[in-house]
């Protein structure tokens, strides 16, 4: 056996490893895409029940007829919505 054969033959394992790498990492971002996609998911929801609560914050403020509640209950529908 000569040099070149023993050169191609320890390519060869080294690309084989390198391929093994490349297929766990593209696995690994792959879920990792999928847990992010998630996570905006769950973030949306729940910014959209804030802005509900605040919303009927609002609501109640207006209910009661008296200004300091309408004006609380504007102040958390804006810091929900900021939020």
């Amino acid at each position: 056996m000569d040099k070149k054969d023993c050169e191609e033959k320890d390519v060869d394992k080294k690309l084989i490893k390198w391929n093994d790498i490349f297929e766990e990492l593209l696995i690994d971002a792959k879920t990792l895409v999928k847990d992010l996609s998630e996570g905006i998911n769950y973030i949306a929801i729940s910014a959209l029940i804030i802005v509900l609560i605040g919303g009927a914050a609002f609501v109640i403020g207006l209910d009661r007829g008296d200004n300091k509640s309408a004006t609380a209950g504007s102040v958390i529908l804006c810091v929900c919505i900021f939020n």
